[in-house]
C-alpha cells in the first residue's frame, strides 16, 4: 500500500499579497511627492524647550483616561480619582520642582 505525497498547495492570498506588495512600491516610486505647507507642521506646541507643556498635557491625558478606567471598573472612588488627577497633573510637578 502507497501513502500518497502531499502536494503544496499554493495559496492564491500569498501571491496576492505580494502582488500588492509590488504594485505599492512601484506606486511610490512613480507617483510625485505632495508637498506640504509649512504651516501644516505648526500643530505641536513649540513655546517652550523640549515641548514640555506638550508632553504635559500628553501626560495629564493619559493618567486621566487610565484613572477613569479604574472608576468604570469600580476599582477607585470618583473622588479619589479626581484627587489623584490633580497630582498626576499638577501638584506632584510643582512638588518636584520646588514651585510650592
Amino acid at each position: 500500500m502507497t501513502v500518497g505525497v502531499a502536494r503544496p498547495r499554493h495559496d492564491w492570498r500569498g501571491w496576492l499579497l505580494l502582488g500588492s506588495l509590488i504594485a505599492c512600491a512601484a506606486a511610490s516610486f512613480l507617483v510625485p511627492a505632495m508637498p506640504q505647507p509649512l504651516s501644516y507642521h505648526a500643530f505641536a506646541d513649540c513655546r517652550a524647550f523640549a515641548s514640555i507643556p506638550t508632553r504635559h498635557d500628553i501626560w495629564r491625558r493619559v493618567s486621566c483616561d487610565w484613572l477613569a478606567g479604574l472608576v468604570t471598573e469600580g476599582l477607585l472612588d470618583a473622588d479619589d480619582a479626581a484627587d489623584m488627577a490633580l497630582d498626576c497633573a499638577t501638584r506632584l510637578a510643582l512638588r518636584a520642582y520646588k514651585l510650592t
